[in-house]
C-alpha cells in the first residue's frame, strides 16, 4: 500500500492470517451483491463463492429462485454453475441474437478442432449447412 495507514491495515490483516489484496479483490465486492443474496450471505446460509456465482444472473426472479434452491438443497458451487449455464442456454434460445452468440461462444470454448477431430469434422458439416442456409436466405 505504501502509506502509514495502509501499512497498518496490511499488518492487521497479516496478524489475522489474511491477505489485504485478496480481501479487496474477493471479499470487499460482496457488499455490492443484490440485497437478497447479501442477506443470505450475512445469515451464513450460503458461501461467498456461491453467492458471487448466483449474483451473475441478471434476471432477478431466476436469481432469487436459484438462491433459494441452492440454500434449500445445499447445492455445490459446480451444481450452481451448471444451473446458471442451463439458464443461460434456455434464455439464449428465446432470443435469436443471444442464441447465436451463446452457441458461438460455446463452440469456441470446446476447441473441438484440437480435442476431437472427428467431432470437428461433424461440426464443419453443420457449419456448411448453416452457411448454405444463410446464402439461400440472402438471395
Amino acid at each position: 500500500m505504501g502509506s502509514p495507514k495502509g501499512d497498518q491495515i496490511e499488518a492487521v490483516f497479516t496478524k489475522l492470517g489474511q491477505n489485504w489484496a485478496s480481501f479487496t479483490a474477493n471479499r470487499l465486492p460482496l457488499l455490492n451483491l443484490p440485497e437478497d443474496i447479501l442477506e443470505a450471505l450475512r445469515r451464513g446460509e450460503i458461501a461467498y463463492t456461491k453467492a458471487k456465482a448466483i449474483a451473475r444472473l441478471k434476471d432477478s426472479e431466476a436469481r432469487s429462485q436459484l438462491l433459494q434452491t441452492a440454500i434449500r438443497d445445499n447445492l455445490s458451487l459446480n451444481e450452481i454453475r451448471k444451473r446458471i449455464n442451463e439458464l443461460a442456454v434456455n434464455t439464449a434460445e428465446e432470443k435469436p441474437q443471444s442464441r447465436i452468440d451463446q452457441t458461438a461462444k460455446r463452440l469456441k470454448a470446446t476447441r473441438l478442432w484440437e480435442k476431437n477431430p472427428e467431432k470437428w469434422h461433424q461440426m464443419q458439416a453443420l457449419l456448411a449447412q448453416i452457411n448454405a442456409l444463410i446464402t439461400e436466405a440472402s438471395n
